[in-house]
């Protein structure tokens, strides 16, 4: 990528980053170009804040029935957004000459070690950001300053979840966490219920880690209404109600994001079905890597008498999941949790059943003591970080490659207009 008109390249090494660890950059100076854009002093800024931007606030009203108020646009001055930190070093100066055509000044900012993980969520009733970002500010004496401002996504040391993460990479032999939910349904307005069970089983680990291969079970058993015997020898090769699922795309199995913030005192909830899971619920999802579906014979159970049974259906799903979203945080004016639901839809009107779950998700990661670009004692001094990525004034967000080595957050988090940082 050329350098922008300024004359000035930012090399970052990387994307993601877990509090605590450092974060190496080096600025890259096209001479000739920078020596005319007027610059006098280049400064380069790390900082991280959370900023409620726009909620609608629910109040609640002397017959409990909700009404909701849109208030004014929120500045990042309010009580609802809060600086996390801020850190700046002055890189160059105009009264410091460089003879060199291309000049090269490496720097580095070392995160803390207590943070909120980058987010950004868009809603209906919420739009809030927990923001980390690195900029190169060249100052120029009275005109408007030049701005290179890469955010970063950066997650919490978890040393927990990474013991997690390389037990699952082994393969899961432990304890599985049952969450079940069993309901009594009927095909029609009247007749007689038939009853169904629907099981989710999780690895018995908690927190689950980031970007790692999750397996995960699905049980599905069914139970006919009461049937004399000679009927039942009649439908032994028909479907009776209530059949399972036959197909992975017949069940569906998200997750769900709990947000809450405050805003002006109040406290505001928006929830929202953030992805689906394991593959279920989609019309492509068989192949190697999708749910593998066992449909069961059926069996008759009879009575003590045996006279009369019901017959017994069962569908098993065995797949996997990956999480990529912002691990689960609170912070006193912003929180994120998570919640696991499966929901199978029966033959008949209103014969859903939904089973679900908190979860808490973590990075299942810790600092690294050297990244790329570190020096090594008694080892020749090369560049502080590799030719690539490189940022000038790109105003798009980052490539959906390299978007794919971070965290899964929206297009805004990435789009560099949407940061207010200080530019004076």
């Amino acid at each position: 990528m050329a350098a922008g008109s300024a004359g000035i390249s930012l090399h970052v090494t990387q994307r993601m980053l877990v509090a605590g660890e450092t974060v190496h950059g080096e600025i890259e100076l096209n001479t000739p170009l920078f020596s005319s854009s007027g610059i006098t002093t280049l400064i380069a800024r790390l900082s991280g804040s959370v900023e409620v931007l726009n909620t609608s606030v629910t109040v609640t009203i002397h017959d409990n029935s909700p009404l909701y108020v849109v208030p004014p646009k929120l500045t990042p001055k309010t009580e609802n957004s809060r600086s996390l930190y801020h850190q700046e070093l002055e890189l160059w100066r105009a009264d410091t000459p460089s003879s060199s055509t291309s000049n090269r000044i490496p720097f580095s900012f070392k995160l803390p070690q207590d943070l909120p993980p980058s987010f950004q969520v868009d809603g209906i009733h919420a739009e809030c950001r927990v923001g980390h970002v690195l900029e190169v500010l060249g100052t120029r004496p009275n005109a408007s300053s030049h701005r290179i401002v890469v955010p970063l996504s950066v997650v919490a040391p978890d040393s927990l979840g990474t013991q997690h993460r390389q037990t699952l990479e082994g393969g899961w032999n432990g304890p599985w966490l049952p969450v079940k939910k069993e309901a009594r349904i009927r095909k029609g307005v009247f007749g007689s219920h038939s009853s169904v069970q629907v099981e989710l089983l999780l690895p018995c680990l908690s927190p689950l880690p980031l970007f790692t291969r999750i397996p995960f079970l699905v049980n599905i058993v069914t139970f006919t209404k009461e049937m004399k015997a000679e009927e039942s020898s009649r439908r032994s090769q028909d479907a009776v109600f209530p059949t399972p699922p036959q197909h992975a795309k017949d069940i569906s199995f998200w997750l769900q994001r709990q947000i809450d913030l405050v805003v002006d005192g109040h406290s505001v909830k928006e929830v929202d079905d953030y992805v689906r899971l394991g593959g279920l619920g989609e019309e492509s999802s068989s192949g190697e890597d999708g749910p593998e579906v066992r449909v069961l014979d059926k069996e008759w159970i009879p009575s003590s008498n045996g006279r009369k049974g019901v017959w017994k259906q069962e569908t098993k799903i065995s797949s996997y999941f990956t999480l990529e979203g912002t691990p689960t945080f609170s912070d006193s004016i912003l929180s994120l949790k998570y919640l696991m639901t499966i929901k199978v839809n029966f033959a008949g009107v209103g014969n859903t059943v939904e089973a679900s779950c908190p979860v808490e998700i973590s990075s299942g990661m810790v600092p690294q003591s050297r990244r790329a670009g570190v020096r090594r004692r008694g080892t020749r001094r090369r560049s502080t970080v590799d030719p690539l990525p490189l940022y000038t004034e790109r105003e798009e967000p980052p490539p959906m490659e390299e978007r794919r080595r971070t965290l899964d957050l929206p297009p805004s988090y990435w789009a560099i207009a949407a940061w207010e940082t200080d530019g004076s």
